[in-house]
């Protein structure tokens, strides 16, 4: 993964449209990638952007791994109350 310093926008848009991808793996590996982000201090762009993605992904995907990490991320940002409520708005 590349520093979260570098994380822009475009990068967190194009993770959001992986996750729409066919490929199981590709999918997988974007979810995951957005998890670690949720993780990070000091990030040049907030991962909150990814939260209906994330919620998209729980209520379709079948794949366990893939909704653990969605999970773990969205537990990630529950931390702060705004995105608490975006959540719920969503």
């Amino acid at each position: 993964l590349c520093s979260a310093k570098v994380i822009n926008a475009s990068v967190i848009k194009a993770l959001n449209d992986l996750c729409a991808c066919d490929s199981l793996e590709t999918r997988k590996r974007t979810v995951a990638t957005l998890w670690s982000l949720t993780q990070k201090e000091g990030r040049s762009e907030d991962p909150a952007v990814s939260i209906p993605c994330l919620l998209s992904l729980l209520k379709t995907e079948t794949d366990t791994d893939i909704t653990r990490l969605c999970a773990a991320a969205l537990c990630n940002l529950a931390r702060d109350k705004a995105n608490c409520q975006r959540m719920l708005d969503e």
